[in-house]
C-alpha cells in the first residue's frame, strides 16, 4: 500500500468514526422518542413546517402567514436558511416534523465537526482533529443551545462557525487565497441564518485578528479576510436590508437589559458542580478549556497564543465588572456575551491545533480533561426542556373552542408550545405566536402584556375583541398573584361580550356566539358572549 493510499484510508476512517458517532445521537434521539426540546423549539418548527407546506405547493419563499399576529412574515425577521434545511428533512422524512428534528442533530454533529477533522489532516494531527470534531456538538454551551433553549437558527450558525475560523486560518496563516471564497460563502451561509450571530462573528474574528497581531504582524492579509467577511454579509443584502428595516437590531434590546441577564461571576461560570446543581439554563463557560488556555499562554510559542488570550478575554467580557464597560459602547446590543461561546471555544480548537510542539502524553491529558469536563453534557436528559402533556392538551381544546382567533395571555409561561399546538396543528389563528418583532401588530401585543401587569383587564379583553380574538385564556395563577377575584374578571370580561367557559388552571373566554363546553370537573367552569361579529 503506497502512502498516499494509507492516507485516503485514515483520512476516511477519522471521517467515518464521524458519521457512526453522529448516526448513533441521532438513533438514540429516534428510538428514545426524545421530545423536541428548548424554550423556543416549538416556536421555529412551527415555522419550518409553513416551510415544507410552503415549498410544497411551489412557493420557495413564503412571505406571510395568517396564523400568528395576524398575520405576519415569518422569514423576514429571522434568516430562512435553518428553516430550509428543516424543510428538506422533512422532505426525506415524508413530512414528518419530529423525525426531522431528530435528524436534525446528526446534520449538526457531523457537518460542525468535519472541519476540525480536515484541520488536522491538513496539518496531519488527524486523531486531535478527530477528537475536537467529536468534542464540538457536546461543549457546554452547544448542547444548552441545542436542547435547553431551543434556538434552531443559534444551532445551525454553531455548525458554520469552525468552517469561517478554518477559512480565516488558512487564509492568514497559510497564504491560501482560495480560502476568501469559504470565508465570503460561510459569512452570506450565516447571515441568512441569524444575523446577530453573524455580526457576533465579525467582531470575534476582528478581536482575535487584534490580539494575534502582537506576534503575526501580517495586517494586509488580515484586513483583506475581514473585508471579505464584510462582503459576505453584504451579499446577503436582498434579506439583511428588509430586515433591519423593520427595526431587528433594536428589537435585540439597545439598553442592555437583555445583556445584564446574560453576565455570570466566574464562580458560577467556572463551576461545574454548580452548573449541574443551578439547572439546565445556567451558563457554564468551561473550567478545563480556562486551564489549557492558561497553560498554553505560559508554555506555547508566541504565534500560537492568540486563541488561548482570545478566550480569556471573552471569559472576562462575561462577568459583571465587564458588563459596566461593555454597556456602554457603541453597538452594545450586540454584546450578548454567552453567543459569544461557540466562537470562543473554535478559536480555542484552533489554538490547539497549532500547538504543534505539544507533546502526546500532554494531548492525551488535554483531551482528557475536555472529556471529564464535558462528559455531563452528554446525559440529554439533563439539559432536556419538554412540554407537558397537560399543556399539549389544553392548547388542543383551546384550538378547538376557538372559531375566528384566539389569544393566549400567559406572558410566555407556556413557553413556544402555543406557538405550534394551536397554529401548526390545527391551524387556527394566534393573536399571539413567536418573535413578535416580525408582526405589524407586535406594538398591540406588548400593550396587552402591560396591561395585564397593571391588572386592566377591561382594557384587555376590549383590544383583544379589535385584534379579532373570539377566544382568550388567562392562567389562574396570575390572577391569584394579583387577587384578581372571579367575579371581577367577568364582570371585565362581560364589558366586551365575552363570558368564561372553563375554569381549571386558566380561565378561557369566548365572545360571539360559540356555544362549545368542555367537560366540567370540580375545577372547571364557561362564560361567553353574544357581541362579537364572526367573519
Amino acid at each position: 500500500m503506497t502512502d498516499s493510499h494509507k492516507r485516503i484510508r485514515k483520512n476516511c476512517i477519522c471521517i467515518s468514526i464521524l458519521l457512526l458517532a453522529g448516526a448513533g445521537l441521532a438513533l438514540y434521539l429516534v428510538l428514545s422518542g426524545y421530545e423536541p426540546s428548548g424554550g423556543d423549539i416549538w416556536g421555529h418548527l412551527y415555522k419550518s413546517q409553513e416551510m415544507y407546506e410552503s415549498l410544497k405547493k411551489g412557493n420557495v419563499f413564503p412571505l406571510f402567514s395568517p396564523y400568528w399576529y395576524n398575520g405576519i412574515q415569518l422569514f423576514r425577521y429571522w434568516g430562512p436558511l435553518s428553516y430550509y434545511i428543516m424543510a428538506g428533512l422533512m422532505f426525506l422524512t415524508g413530512g414528518d416534523l419530529l423525525l426531522a428534528y431528530r435528524l436534525l442533530a446528526f446534520v449538526i454533529f457531523v457537518v460542525g465537526g468535519l472541519p476540525w477533522i480536515l484541520w488536522g489532516i491538513h496539518e496531519n494531527r488527524r486523531v486531535i482533529g478527530t477528537f475536537f470534531g467529536l468534542l464540538w456538538f457536546f461543549m457546554p454551551e452547544h448542547i444548552r443551545i441545542y436542547f435547553t433553549a431551543g434556538n434552531l437558527p443559534q444551532m445551525v450558525t454553531t455548525m458554520l462557525v469552525p468552517y469561517v475560523i478554518w477559512f480565516l486560518w488558512l487564509y492568514v496563516r497559510k497564504k491560501n487565497n482560495r480560502a476568501a471564497v469559504g470565508l465570503f460563502v460561510c459569512m452570506t451561509l450565516m447571515s441568512f441564518t441569524h444575523l446577530m450571530v453573524t455580526a457576533i462573528m465579525g467582531v470575534s474574528a476582528f478581536l482575535y485578528l487584534l490580539i494575534d497581531q502582537i506576534w503575526n504582524k501580517d495586517t494586509r492579509r488580515k484586513i483583506f479576510a475581514l473585508i471579505y467577511m464584510i462582503c459576505g454579509i453584504l451579499a446577503a443584502g436582498i434579506w439583511v436590508i428588509p430586515s433591519l428595516k423593520g427595526g431587528l437590531v433594536t428589537s435585540e434590546s439597545g439598553d442592555g437589559s437583555v445583556m445584564s441577564t446574560l453576565i455570570y461571576p466566574l464562580a458560577t461560570s467556572l463551576n461545574p458542580f454548580k452548573r449541574l446543581s443551578a439547572g439546565n439554563d445556567s451558563f457554564y463557560f468551561g473550567l478545563a478549556a480556562v486551564l489549557i488556555a492558561i497553560a498554553g499562554i505560559l508554555l506555547a510559542t508566541g504565534g500560537k497564543k492568540a486563541g488561548f488570550v482570545f478566550l480569556l478575554v471573552m471569559l472576562a467580557c462575561t462577568t459583571p465588572a465587564a458588563y459596566k464597560i461593555l454597556v456602554k459602547l457603541p453597538f452594545s446590543q450586540l454584546f450578548w456575551m454567552t453567543r459569544f461561546a461557540p466562537m470562543t471555544y473554535g478559536f480555542f480548537f484552533s489554538a490547539c491545533l497549532e500547538w504543534v510542539r505539544l507533546k502526546k502524553k500532554y494531548c492525551v491529558l488535554l483531551a482528557a480533561l475536555l472529556c471529564v469536563d464535558s462528559i455531563s453534557c452528554m446525559n440529554l436528559d439533563f439539559y432536556s426542556v419538554a412540554t407537558s402533556d397537560e399543556t399539549k392538551m389544553e392548547m388542543q381544546q383551546l384550538a378547538e373552542l376557538t372559531d375566528q382567533r384566539t389569544a393566549v395571555i400567559d406572558k410566555s409561561s407556556y413557553g413556544s408550545y402555543p406557538s405550534y399546538g394551536i397554529s401548526g396543528s390545527s391551524h387556527t389563528m394566534y393573536t399571539y405566536g413567536w418573535a413578535w418583532q416580525g408582526a405589524e401588530t407586535g406594538d398591540n401585543i406588548v400593550l396587552l402584556n402591560e396591561v395585564l401587569d397593571r391588572k386592566y383587564y377591561r382594557f384587555l379583553f376590549d383590544r383583544a375583541v379589535e385584534l379579532g380574538a373570539d377566544t382568550v385564556l388567562i392562567r389562574k395563577i396570575d390572577l391569584e398573584k394579583q387577587d384578581i377575584t372571579i367575579s371581577d374578571i367577568e364582570q371585565d370580561a362581560a364589558a366586551s361580550g365575552y363570558s368564561m367557559v372553563w375554569k381549571r388552571r386558566q380561565r378561557i373566554f369566548i365572545n360571539g356566539r360559540h356555544r362549545r363546553t368542555l367537560e366540567r370537573s370540580p375545577d372547571t367552569m364557561g362564560l361567553q358572549s353574544e357581541n362579537m361579529q364572526m367573519k
